[in-house]
């Protein structure tokens, strides 16, 4: 359980980090062939979804994140597989991040967009998050996950 603490706590620091920097030095757009790094305030959730909402948002987030960590706690405890304790922590991880920003910013802070011009902007938590739900998933279908 001590791993899955230093990485929770690891994840979160690298994505409070670049957070700081993109908020400190990213002014302009900078774009390369397949991504672009740019400043954006992010007032809702993926998509933009619920952004006149932040309250209501961060209260469901809040729920989930509960949920999510009592998960954590359950599978530990019946020694479920690593892949599924590492999904929790990343989902975790990027969840409380995004929901610091939000209250302490009052939005996410977002700066990478792949090349496709239909993609959004995300983070590390957004990438922390769509990554823990691809090894929950995979660790549901691999493993009988109680």
């Amino acid at each position: 359980m001590m791993f899955m603490i230093l990485l929770f706590i690891l994840l979160l620091f690298v994505d409070q980090y670049t957070k700081y920097l993109t908020r400190k030095y990213l002014v302009v757009k900078k774009t390369k062939k397949y991504f672009q790094l740019q400043f954006v305030r992010n007032k809702g959730a993926a998509l933009g979804f619920m952004k006149k909402h932040p309250k209501i948002l961060m209260l469901i987030n809040a729920l989930v994140l509960v949920m999510i960590a009592y998960m954590l706690y359950r599978g530990y405890k019946l020694q479920e597989p690593f892949i599924y304790l590492l999904a929790l922590v990343l989902i975790l991880s990027g969840g409380i991040g995004n929901n610091l920003d939000r209250l302490w910013k009052g939005y996410v802070t977002d700066f990478l967009k792949p090349g496709h011009k239909k993609m959004p902007y995300f983070n590390m938590a957004d990438f922390y998050i769509l990554l823990g739900v691809v090894l929950l998933v995979t660790s549901e279908w691999l493993y009988d996950i109680q």
